[in-house]
């Protein structure tokens, strides 16, 4: 690649994880990236803000960068990753998703991102930043402070036909790959998460889970 064309920018960046991450390509043909609580003000080429706030957000945008929008937001402190079921309903992981809530309990999370839905952590930021129309969503499975890095659905059916659109989601602080089986509940999932992969080193620490071509989970471990 011999051209570097930046198409979106205005995030800021405080020396650590908890920034911008993707993108990753919808199979609607669309871009979605996400945001942490660093804070953000995107604007076109004429200078017009397109949009500004502190809270978290999954964005989305054609793939040249215009028709930004936000999916979905909230107060987690870092949305890490989302990924697709074969539906096209999008699946997604966060770290601190809900410490401020009333059992105070600090936790990461996987969720289900839905089109204008707002996500707890901190109300006060929420509420000058998005529209409310019901309650805040929940997670699907509440992780403790495991640090998921990123998820993959898993299509093939290499491993067995029970697995197939099965998530499996990476855990940095943990030192393993979790697989969380989803089935429908309503208007959304219910999630039965279990062990995958888990390592005893203190120095595996798993960045990444990747399907490849050949129906095989790669796993990339930072050392």
């Amino acid at each position: 690649a011999d051209r570097r064309e930046e198409i979106i920018t205005g995030f800021k960046y405080r020396g650590h994880a908890g920034d911008i991450h993707g993108p990753y390509l919808g199979p609607d043909g669309r871009l979605y990236f996400v945001d942490g609580t660093m804070g953000h003000e995107i604007r076109d080429h004429s200078g017009h803000i397109l949009s500004k706030g502190n809270a978290a957000r999954v964005f989305s945008s054609r793939l040249d960068g215009s028709d930004l929008e936000t999916y979905c937001g909230g107060g987690m402190a870092n949305p890490v990753a989302v990924t697709f079921t074969e539906e096209g309903e999008m699946i997604g992981a966060a770290t601190f998703f809900d410490y401020d809530s009333q059992d105070r309990i600090r936790h990461d999370a996987s969720f289900h991102a839905v089109y204008g839905g707002v996500y707890p952590r901190k109300l006060a930021l929420l509420r000058d930043e998005f529209q409310f129309t019901g309650p805040l969503l929940r997670p699907l499975t509440r992780f403790g402070m495991s640090a998921p890095s990123n998820l993959t659905t898993y299509r093939s059916d290499v491993l067995g036909a029970e697995y197939r659109g099965n998530v499996f989601i990476s855990h940095f602080n943990t030192r393993g790959v979790t697989r969380s089986r989803l089935t429908r509940d309503g208007s959304t999932f219910r999630a039965v998460d279990e062990p995958f992969l888990v390592s005893t080193n203190p120095d595996f620490h798993p960045c990444d889970v990747i399907e490849d071509a050949d129906g095989s989970l790669l796993v990339i471990d930072t050392g």
